[in-house]
């Protein structure tokens, strides 16, 4: 009995303080505009060659993959982090002198107050990105892409002559 009261007790000390507590309201469009720049700070860093930008877009445990098939059919996923995006950035340095926004194309595909998932189309690449609000700002944490050449168009089935008869 002396168990009973003690866990009914616990209870109410937990239960009674959030009454009347109202959780903080997240103002979407604002967080869905951060989400956004973050996304830019990432593509518009890769093409103009600014590291500093994409620095700022990244968590530091980012994991960049992609699927690569070697001639014969083997595939493998391959992997880049934090530290070489900052640096292939760097390298990039003017690869595209001028961008005009929309030669990058971000759609916000789901967004939460903590996470997001965005689907950036590129002058070359698609990447589908998961962000992370981490220390109050957004940062992209996982990045899924694939190059964005078309594949080429098969040709229409060819019909088939009528008979005459």
């Amino acid at each position: 009995m002396k168990q009973l009261l003690l866990l009914i007790v616990m209870f109410l000390v937990m239960v009674i303080p959030s009454f009347g507590q109202e959780e903080p309201t997240v103002d979407m469009d604002k967080e869905k505009a951060a989400i956004k720049q973050a996304a830019l700070d990432y593509g518009e860093g890769w093409y103009l060659g600014d590291a500093e930008r994409m620095q700022k877009a990244l968590h530091p445990e980012l994991i960049k993959r992609t699927p690569v098939q070697f001639p014969g059919g083997r595939m493998m996923i391959q992997n880049l982090g934090f530290s070489a995006m900052v640096e292939f950035s760097a390298r990039n340095k003017g690869r595209l002198k001028t961008i005009s926004p929309d030669k990058i194309n971000i759609q916000i595909l789901d967004a939460t107050p903590e996470i997001a998932t965005v689907k950036m189309l590129s002058p070359e690449f698609i990447d589908y990105i998961h962000l992370v609000k981490f220390n109050g700002e957004w940062k992209i944490i996982n990045v899924l892409w694939v190059p964005s050449i078309q594949q080429p168009t098969p040709p229409p089935p060819v019909k088939k002559p009528e008979k005459l008869e």
